[in-house]
């Protein structure tokens, strides 16, 4: 037996990694809308539901920017009081068998001017800070004073219901404010769950907020291009701070069906995001309309309020069994390989990379190793790396395919998973 020691991520506060489904209020007009989301929600096998900000916007404001953060914005349908709309919210979702997470921006309000300045935006700044006006954080008595009343309001918040946040402007915000948010919010209910956004951050941003408190954080799969190694080195250094949930296509991004391929082609590319997110993740979050391939991304600013009807109704496809079987899959899956370093593997001469995982993090002490493999070409078929990943899997052979595949060659935009175990003898 091989006496390393296991390397180990820093324990996290959540026993199981959540899978979000993110809604944007605008889409949905009234509770009987929020209803049919949860049990949309529901069925597919999520088992938390993740909100954009209901809170008062300004005229031709995002979501994100709120002019009233003590009041609901009118558009929603859902009345005025934010305690009693959260409440309402919390428990058709606990109905529904889901816990109701909420976005969670404490740096910046609407701009003043914007109250009814209808000009058109600039386009090369983002919706949520050419309406914003940012509030310094910096030591102050006035910050004291914003913090406080963001710490009663969050704990409002939890008491209503609200089971967790997703905190967004990390890198604006000091780790000391979040830490102090994050124990007065666990003051009401020390299962409040908090998700640090850090994708586009710093690394040292990122660093920084390993002793704040949080649960986890997200992961920026999403944009990789199957090949470069800069996510593997994001992977090592997010696993400080928690589980890192992976998405196919970030909340109001551009989405992965948008173009000119056939629906072939798009849906295969959706598919193959949605298998990566839930292998390499920890924990699985997606956008509301993925599951029907809509080409239009969220709009900050805008909603039609006609429901989960507006998606299904301008489908491309529909892919909401997959979506269903991954969750099965998240929800009974062990956590062997959750947070564990990765090793990044291509072949010569194939469009396949694969990026391997042992469930002690080095090898050498691991009793077991799994080999995430994917086609990067969406059109053609391609031969696995099987000679780089054996060379360095050795120990662990043979290597069983979890899932039946369809021959020796991957198929355009497949995601191949196969696992091995090392013998008594080896370890």
């Amino acid at each position: 037996m091989n006496s390393l020691s296991r390397i180990d991520a820093p324990a996290s506060r959540l026993t199981h990694p959540s899978r979000i489904y993110y809604v944007h209020p605008l889409q949905l007009n009234g509770m009987e809308a929020w209803r049919e989301t949860f049990r949309h929600a529901s069925g597919l096998g999520f088992d938390t539901v993740l909100t954009a900000p209901l809170f008062e916007r300004a005229p031709h404001s995002s979501v994100f920017v709120p002019r009233n953060v003590d009041r609901i914005d009118p558009a929603l349908g859902l009345g005025e009081d934010v305690t009693e709309t959260l409440r309402g919210l919390a428990t058709a979702a606990g109905e529904s068998g889901l816990r109701l997470m909420l976005d969670l921006v404490i740096d910046r309000v609407a701009r003043q001017d914007r109250e009814s300045d209808p000009a058109v935006a600039d386009p090369r700044v983002p919706p949520d800070e050419n309406c914003a006006q940012t509030i310094d954080l910096s030591p102050s008595d006035q910050t004291y004073r914003h913090l406080e009343e963001w710490r009663q309001r969050i704990s409002a918040l939890v008491k209503a219901g609200v089971a967790g946040f997703r905190c967004l402007g990390v890198e604006r915000v000091p780790e000391e404010a979040w830490a102090s948010l994050i124990r007065s919010a666990r003051a009401a209910s020390k299962e409040t769950s908090f998700l640090a956004w850090t994708p586009g951050s710093d690394f040292d941003r990122r660093r920084a907020l390993k002793g704040a408190g949080f649960d986890g954080c997200f992961s920026s799969l999403a944009w990789w291009d199957l090949a470069d190694g800069w996510l593997a080195e994001e992977h090592l250094l997010q696993r400080e701070i928690g589980y890192q949930i992976a998405f196919p296509e970030a909340p109001f991004a551009k989405r992965l069906a948008h173009g000119t391929e056939s629906c072939e082609v798009l849906e295969r590319r959706a598919l193959r995001a949605l298998k990566l997110a839930a292998h390499l993740g920890g924990g699985l979050m997606i956008p509301m309309g993925f599951e029907y391939g809509a080409s239009m991304p969220l709009d900050q600013m805008n909603g039609d309020g006609l429901g989960l009807a507006a998606f299904r109704d301008q489908s491309a496809f529909d892919i909401s069994g997959e979506i269903r079987s991954t969750n099965e899959k998240l929800q009974q899956e062990q956590e062997e390989f959750h947070r564990r370093p990765w090793t990044l593997v291509a072949g010569s001469h194939t469009s396949a990379v694969a990026v391997l995982q042992a469930d002690r993090g080095d090898p050498r002490p691991s009793g077991k190793v799994r080999a995430v493999i994917v086609n990067r070409d969406l059109r053609q078929t391609a031969v696995p790396p099987l000679n780089a990943i054996q060379q360095i899997a050795s120990s662990f052979l043979p290597l069983a395919e979890i899932e039946p595949a369809g021959g020796p060659r991957l198929k355009p935009g497949e995601v191949r998973i196969l696992e091995g175990t090392a013998s008594d003898l080896i370890r």
